[in-house]
């Protein structure tokens, strides 16, 4: 029942309320599949990792720059992948 993103790569998502200035480590691993971690904030920005956590998993290290409602996106970074996956958000 995921959904998926327009090039056919299956994601789940979740919202996170921030204040500026609040930080966090976002980390997505799989034994399966090659992660693709997305943050999007209030007004559309969007920040991206491919590898960042170590060979195939992702890795956001942010500090908010703004407030409010966050969307946090676990993607995979090819079309058709599957897969066991764990997100870990570390609010600091």
């Amino acid at each position: 029942t995921d959904m998926k993103r327009t090039d056919e790569s299956w994601y789940e998502g979740w919202s996170i309320d921030v204040q500026e200035g609040d930080r966090a480590l976002f980390l997505l691993r799989s034994p399966d599949f090659d992660t693709y971690l997305t943050l999007v904030s209030p007004t559309g920005r969007g920040f991206n990792d491919d590898d960042s956590g170590g060979g195939t998993d992702s890795r956001l290290d942010m500090t908010f720059d703004e407030g409010g409602r966050w969307t946090v996106v676990a993607n995979t970074l090819r079309p058709g992948d599957t897969g066991n996956y764990t997100l870990s958000v570390d609010r600091q």
